[in-house]
């Protein structure tokens, strides 16, 4: 009698041993599954921020070049005092949408 329940102890204990041992494995995979997503995620973020910040240099310059023609043209067919308005309102400007609102007037006049 005491062979046949050190048996079953045994058995029973082997068998919550493997269920255990199956439960952290699943549990160590879904873990690593979701690092694995998680440090994807990170890339692609990543890997877009990167594309958006050498568009935007990109456009930056293109639009630093076009408030420079802007400027070159006014001043070439504007009279001094227009010239000189141009010119301060584009240096004060960082921004291309309000150096384009507060050249808007001028340009009106000028064409």
């Amino acid at each position: 009698m005491v062979k046949v329940a050190s048996y079953f102890a045994m058995s029973f204990a082997a068998f919550l041993f493997w269920q255990s041992m199956d439960h952290l494995h699943v549990w160590i995979a879904l873990h690593q599954d979701e690092k694995k997503e998680r440090l994807e995620k990170e890339m692609e973020i990543k890997r877009m921020r990167d594309e958006l910040l050498a568009k935007a240099k990109q456009e930056d310059s293109l639009i630093v070049g076009l408030i420079g023609n802007i400027r070159h043209v006014v001043i070439k067919s504007a009279t001094p005092q227009l010239s000189k308005k141009v010119l301060s309102l584009t240096e004060e400007n960082n921004s291309f949408e309000k150096a384009l609102i507060s050249l808007k007037p001028i340009l009106i006049i000028a064409a």
